[in-house]
């Protein structure tokens, strides 16, 4: 449930046999421009665990978002948005994975496996990666394209 910066954007197809379940945390970490919605507050329109109060009617902007445990096979099952407290989603364009990190564990994007993974996965395709937590962005771009990339390990704490 995107703001046009965080549209999934690429109709990619869905992995077999995922599905949202009851994760709605979509519905709290992303903007919903067309509802007002800010981000990091729950959904008016969202039964927290349940789904979309109005799932028929809902938004565009909420009906074309399928976030990257959805989509992108190399993420396993340990990134369903309700147990990582992140929802990764990606630009428009196809070049910005952004992961939205969840208020009330602002920290977990730096636990395993997810840290090495946003890594691991931008690599191979120069992906920017913008990790957005309450504290604001944290944003790893390649250097260059033909050099290796530098991403220090964040310090605990």
């Amino acid at each position: 449930m995107p703001s046009r910066h965080d549209s999934s954007g690429l109709n990619r197809p869905l992995v077999p046999g995922r599905t949202c379940g009851s994760c709605t945390l979509c519905c709290k970490l992303l903007v919903i421009e067309t509802l007002n919605k800010p981000r990091n507050r729950w959904c008016d329109h969202c039964d927290v665990g349940h789904g979309c109060r109005v799932y028929d009617t809902r938004p565009s902007e909420c009906r074309d978002f399928n976030c990257g445990f959805l989509t992108l096979p190399q993420l396993d099952e340990a990134w369903l948005p309700s147990a990582a407290k992140l929802v990764v989603g990606l630009e428009a364009g196809g070049h910005t994975i952004f992961v939205h990190v969840d208020p009330d564990r602002p920290q977990a994007w730096r636990a395993e496996p997810f840290y090495s993974r946003i890594l691991d996965i931008c690599l191979p395709r120069l992906y920017d990666r913008i990790v957005k937590t309450p504290n604001g962005p944290h944003n790893f771009r390649p250097r260059a394209w033909s050099g290796p990339l530098y991403v220090p390990r964040p310090t605990e704490g």
